[in-house]
């Protein structure tokens, strides 16, 4: 059970990443005439760094999904990732990564929508292409 724990709120999110994620979403905000004291700054970060999470947990369901990581060809899991293999490995079942990765995506779609009534709808077209990411990302493996 505390495998299954950590593994939905720690390992399939990979939050060693966020601040790669979180100060591009920052530095954006910053180079589009915000600032670190305004609450859209902080709502993007918190978007962000749910968006991340949801397609982190993506990616690890579509390698499974699409083959790579089942049995002998998995694809390479590294020690400081710890992402790769959820599945393959038998930490999580597929519906348990797809309630994980639907679970992030739900929760950033709170400051998203927040940001959004407050800057205008021009919002939604990075959060759709963001949301693409994982599946793009997949496919580039082929």
């Amino acid at each position: 059970m505390k495998a299954k724990v950590k593994a939905h709120l720690w390992t399939s999110g990979r939050w060693f990443a966020l601040p790669f994620f979180g100060c591009s979403a920052l530095i954006g905000s910053i180079l589009a005439g915000g600032s670190l004291s305004e609450l859209n700054t902080w709502l993007g970060f918190i978007a962000v760094a749910l968006f991340m999470a949801c397609g982190h947990s993506q990616n690890t369901y579509i390698d499974w999904a699409v083959g790579l990581d089942r049995g002998e060809e998995k694809s390479v899991e590294k020690g400081y990732t710890g992402g790769c293999g959820l599945i393959s490995g038998g930490i999580l079942t597929p519906r348990e990564v797809i309630f994980n990765f639907t679970g992030w995506f739900i929760l950033g779609l709170i400051p998203a929508i927040i940001l959004c009534l407050r800057v205008g709808p021009y919002i939604l077209i990075p959060l759709a292409l963001g949301a693409a990411v994982p599946y793009f990302y997949t496919r580039g493996k082929f």
